[in-house]
């Protein structure tokens, strides 16, 4: 189970990493380009995603179905706030 969990954060942080687009070839993570950073809601939508993955890969290891079932929430409403910062970057990127 500890691997597991050391497996999964070891993916998440690279989901993570390819969603907010930067770099973690050198374990350091570094800003790829100033016109593709994400606003606050996109990330925090994403950092939800990502929590709520944890919660299901927990909940699954565990066998916790509630817990299981919590991180699928999380990840739903993840995915909605990040829509919503997808939505409000566009509209902005427009104006310019």
């Amino acid at each position: 189970m500890r691997l597991a969990l050391l497996t999964c954060c070891c993916v998440l942080r690279h989901v993570l990493a390819r969603e907010l687009r930067i770099n973690v070839s050198d374990g350091a993570l570094a800003p790829i380009n100033r016109e593709t950073d994400m606003n606050r809601d996109q990330v925090k939508g994403v950092a939800q995603q990502m929590k709520g993955k944890l919660n299901e890969v927990v909940g699954k290891a565990t066998g916790n179905r509630t817990q299981q079932l919590k991180g699928d929430l999380q990840q739903a409403a993840g995915t909605a706030r990040k829509a919503f910062g997808d939505g409000k970057a566009k509209i902005r990127k427009l104006g310019r």
